[in-house]
C-alpha cells in the first residue's frame, strides 16, 4: 500500500483519488495527451472541504461551520478555521487539523479560556509584579505591565499542554482517525527544520523565545532537556506519557501556571 509521499496508503485515499487536484486531457484536434499540471478542480475542492467539514461535525457532535485561509488554524468555540495548502500530500494533515480544531469545542472549556487572566492566583500576579516591575510606581501602570507580560505567556502555555490532552483523547478513542493525526504531527512537529533547530546552539540562551521553542516541541525526539535551566522540570512537570490524567481545561491550567513559573525563575527582563 505505497504512497509516494510518505510510503504508505494515505488516509484520505481511502475516499478520493490519488490525483484528487488533476485530471488528464486531450487535445481535442490532435488526439495527443496533454500532459496535466497541477490545478484545483473546483467542483472537487468543494467536495473535498464538505468532506473536511463533515469529520468536523462527527467529532463534535455538532453542525460546526468550518471556513478556510491562508494564514491560521484556530476555533473560537462556534466555529473552525482551517489554514489548507489543497495539495495532495497535505490531505491527511488537512484532516487531522479539522478533527484537532474541532476536538476543541468537543472537549476543551471556551469560557475559561475567555477568562483566563482573572483565573491566575493574586499570589502569582504579586510575585511577578515584584520580580520585574517593581520599579514602576504607578499601581494601574504596573498591574498592566504584569498582565502584558503574564497573559499571553501562560495563553501560549496551556494552548500547547491543552493540545496534547486533546489530541491524546481522540487519538485513543478514535483509532481511524490516526492516519490523520501523525500526518498533520509529521508535517508540523516533526520536519528537518525543527530537528536541526533542536539539535543546534540555537534556543539554548535563558530567555521566553527559547523556552516556548523547546517547549512545544518537547514530544519531539531530538529534544535536548539540558538545553535550558528548568526543561527537565517541565518535561516532568508536564509528564506527557501521562498526559490523560489531566480530564479537563483546567487541570491543564494548573500544569501550565506551574510551567510558567519555572520558566520564570530563570527570566531577567532588560529595557
Amino acid at each position: 500500500m505505497f504512497d509516494k509521499f510518505r510510503g504508505y496508503k494515505s488516509g484520505s485515499s481511502f475516499w478520493m483519488d490519488d490525483n484528487y487536484f488533476t485530471r488528464d486531457e486531450f487535445d481535442p484536434l490532435t488526439g495527443e495527451e496533454i500532459i496535466p499540471e497541477k490545478r484545483v478542480d473546483f467542483i472537487k475542492l468543494a467536495a473535498y472541504r464538505r468532506t473536511m467539514a463533515n469529520f468536523v461535525n462527527i467529532v463534535t457532535g455538532e453542525n460546526i461551520p468550518v471556513k478556510f485561509n491562508s494564514n491560521d488554524s484556530y476555533t473560537d468555540g462556534k466555529t473552525v478555521t482551517i489554514a489548507a495548502k489543497i495539495e495532495d500530500k497535505y490531505n491527511d494533515s488537512n484532516v487531522g487539523l479539522a478533527l484537532h480544531e474541532g476536538s476543541h469545542i468537543k472537549l476543551s472549556d471556551f469560557d475559561l479560556l475567555k477568562e483566563l487572566y482573572s483565573t491566575i492566583t493574586s499570589r502569582i500576579k504579586e510575585r511577578i509584579a515584584k520580580k520585574h516591575f517593581s520599579h514602576i510606581d504607578d499601581e494601574w501602570t504596573r498591574d498592566n505591565e504584569v498582565k502584558e507580560y503574564i497573559h499571553p505567556r501562560i495563553k501560549n502555555i496551556l494552548n500547547y499542554i491543552e493540545d496534547r490532552r486533546i489530541d491524546f483523547f481522540i487519538f485513543t478513542n478514535s483509532p481511524g482517525y490516526r492516519d490523520y493525526y501523525k500526518a498533520m504531527y509529521t508535517r508540523y512537529f516533526y520536519s528537518r527544520a525543527i530537528d536541526k533547530g533542536l539539535k543546534s546552539n540555537e534556543y539554548r540562551d535563558e530567555t521566553w523565545e527559547s523556552y516556548e521553542f523547546r517547549l512545544i516541541n518537547l514530544h519531539n525526539k531530538n529534544t535536548d532537556l539540558k538545553a535550558l535551566n528548568s526543561l527537565t522540570d517541565i518535561y516532568k512537570c508536564i509528564d506527557l506519557k501521562n498526559i490523560s490524567r489531566l480530564e479537563s481545561t483546567e487541570d491543564a491550567l494548573t500544569v501550565a501556571l506551574k510551567v510558567f513559573m519555572l520558566i520564570d525563575k530563570n527570566i531577567t527582563l532588560t529595557d
